[in-house]
């Protein structure tokens, strides 16, 4: 059994500005209350590969540990793979629809694959899809504001402002690359950082 649902939104903000809220992992753990920890293991021009704890809606008392691998399946467009709880395979799939210069719409459809007794799941899950969607959306919002308002100020990420009030202007197009630039001591790479070959303290077995 596969329970999809679908939400559509039009957001009133630039679809590059939408797309970085997205994948501008060291706002999660900050920002929505439901997030415990996230941080990436892995990140390039299309994907992001990030381990997630979090607790569940309506049970904030489990906590869930999983692995999230978001990729870019075209300009403007994602999914998100991970298990959920009790091991069941969720899909999340994001298309974001321009409007011009500053307006978009984005489509997000949940979906997770149910076996056997976890068919009794459904109703639960798909209220939970409900309540976290417009949750996240709620806890995202100011951050959006915020973002498209100092980006028409003409701020660049690492840069700020321009000293002269006067040339606090927007100039070119807008867009959105990946991956999302960190400070190097961000917390969010600390499990990377510990990942990297070379970094066991014990020497290698051969096996020849």
């Amino acid at each position: 059994m596969i329970l999809s649902k679908t939400f559509v939104r039009r957001t009133g903000f630039p679809a590059a500005v939408v797309l970085w809220n997205i994948f501008d992992q060291e706002h999660v753990e900050v920002l929505h209350g439901s997030y415990i920890e996230a941080r990436v293991m892995h990140e390039d021009e299309k994907h992001v590969l990030q381990r997630i704890r979090y607790r569940l809606p309506f049970f904030p008392f489990i906590k869930h540990s999983s692995m999230s691998l978001m990729t870019m399946t075209g300009e403007w467009s994602l999914n998100d793979y991970q298990l959920v709880l009790f091991g069941i395979p969720s899909l999340a799939s994001y298309e974001i629809e321009p409007h011009g210069e500053e307006d978009s719409t984005i489509t997000a459809t949940y979906r997770v694959v149910l076996r056997g007794w976890q068919k009794m799941l459904a109703p639960i899950l798909r209220r939970m899809m409900a309540v976290w969607q417009e949750k996240v959306w709620e806890e995202d919002l100011p951050l959006k504001e915020r973002r498209t308002m100092v980006l028409k100020w003409g701020f660049q990420d690492f840069v700020g402002l321009k000293e002269k009030v006067e040339d606090r202007v927007h100039s070119g197009k807008w867009e959105c690359k990946l991956p999302i630039p960190r400070p190097k001591e961000s917390p969010m790479d600390d499990w990377r950082r510990g990942l990297k070959a070379g970094d066991s303290d014990e020497p290698a077995v051969r096996l020849d």
